[in-house]
């Protein structure tokens, strides 16, 4: 009984952590935006995982476009998330930062269980949920109405698995993992290798990964004609997935990029913590001593994570050796170019998150459930005049009119296809 309700307290604490983080944030975000809302995000990327959702809830299919399907997501299982979400309580953009703060508090708790399998310490326990629950990354991913916190809850859970000895449950959640976040898949061979390699474990890991990343590779592959999402085969610049993608890359190049990312992955340590990228080798030293290859294997994903990542699309890639992602042609399927939302202007931007996610015109904003096929009609023919109109001059910072983003079009697809921020 003691035990439970020393648990229950250190749990209390992670969480009031995690709250006390969030409204931090929230304060910065509306002194640095203007406004702070459950509707405002700080990438345009959340309105598009909204967009593709909205579609799934409606019927439409994992498409742009109603009636399109298109590869356009990197991090499927978080769209999928947020269509069940639209489809059992209405469309509406709060629900992004809901399962956002969910994830995160989920992910602080893991990480206390995960501490206290490690050490059998409560203190430190306690101490490494509050610290998750405090980590700026996190906290931020929580609000962005990204998939970051779905992809740290799943990875961390794995790991707990892991631990456990639980084979089974641990490839299942680096699986929805690999769909949350594609790097991910690092931990797979990492916590494989961690344990006796035997057939029965091959099987298992082998299986139920390829298992669930089996459908969406063939998503990828009939509709984009590659086994990545059209949204990264357009942005892959060079490393070994550009290579084998058939781009050209110098051998060099292939050599000198993973050591440009680690250098890029200390700075970013160091600005989330300066003790990070100090502690970081003399950590995992002292976990391989204590725990054995079982936990120091996969922590070496914190070393390789940049490694792996020198071979994925040019999002990734340190500043200094990104590409523009306006040259790529992601109008061919159907997505919005860079281009088309740069054209939004400063008074435009600086109202995006302030007013309503629109899913229903017709309805103020309001919606509670699937579109009606008039409704879903509606949006198709609008869809097409937009690709239609698709070349037509636009004017900088234009609002209204045929041809500018109206204040009736927040996330709706107008003018070549785009999606408009209010």
């Amino acid at each position: 009984m003691v035990q439970i309700r020393g648990g229950l307290v250190d749990g209390a604490c992670v969480a009031l952590s995690l709250a006390a983080s969030l409204a931090v944030y929230w304060i910065a975000e509306g002194h640095i935006a203007g406004a702070a809302s459950l509707s405002s995000f700080p990438l345009d990327d959340s309105w598009i995982h909204l967009h593709f959702a909205r579609n799934l809830a409606e019927g439409a299919g994992f498409a742009y476009n109603p009636g399109v399907p298109v590869s356009g997501s990197t991090a499927p299982l978080w769209t999928l998330l947020l269509a069940g979400a639209f489809s059992l309580a209405g469309s509406a953009p709060a629900w992004a930062k809901a399962l956002g703060i969910t994830a995160a508090l989920a992910t602080a708790l893991l990480t206390r269980r995960l501490v206290w399998m490690w050490t059998e310490s409560r203190a430190l326990a306690l101490a490494g949920g509050v610290i998750a629950a405090v980590a700026g990354p996190l906290v931020w991913g929580a609000l962005s109405g990204m998939e970051v916190s779905l992809a740290a809850l799943l990875v961390t859970g794995a790991i707990v698995l892991h631990t456990a000895g639980r084979d089974a449950p641990t490839a299942l959640l680096l699986g929805l993992a690999g769909l949350t976040r594609p790097e991910s898949l690092l931990l797979v061979p990492l916590v494989w290798l961690g344990r006796p390699i035997t057939p029965g474990r091959t099987a298992i890991f082998a299986g139920i990964v390829g298992a669930l990343l089996s459908p969406w590779v063939a998503f990828n592959l009939a509709t984009a004609g590659t086994p990545l999402p059209a949204t990264a085969s357009a942005k892959v610049e060079g490393g070994l997935i550009g290579v084998l993608s058939g781009s050209r890359d110098s051998l060099a190049a292939l050599v000198q990029r993973p050591w440009q990312f680690e250098m890029e992955w200390i700075r970013w340590l160091f600005s989330v913590d300066v003790l990070l990228p100090v502690l970081l080798l003399p950590g995992l030293w002292g976990l391989w001593r204590m725990r054995g290859r079982a936990a120091g294997l996969p922590a070496l994903v914190l070393v390789l994570h940049p490694v792996g990542m020198a071979q994925a699309p040019d999002r990734a890639q340190p500043p200094a050796h990104r590409v523009d992602p306006r040259a790529h042609p992601l109008e061919r399927q159907g997505l919005p170019r860079r281009e088309e939302l740069d054209r939004v202007g400063p008074n435009e931007l600086a109202q995006v998150g302030r007013k309503p996610f629109r899913l229903d015109p017709g309805r103020n904003g309001q919606h509670d459930g699937p579109a009606s096929g008039a409704a879903r009609e509606r949006r198709r023919e609008e869809s097409a005049r937009g690709l239609r109109n698709r070349d037509r001059p636009r004017a900088p910072g234009r609002r209204g009119g045929d041809d500018g983003v109206g204040p009736e079009q927040c996330c709706e697809p107008g003018e070549g296809g785009k999606i408009s921020h209010r």
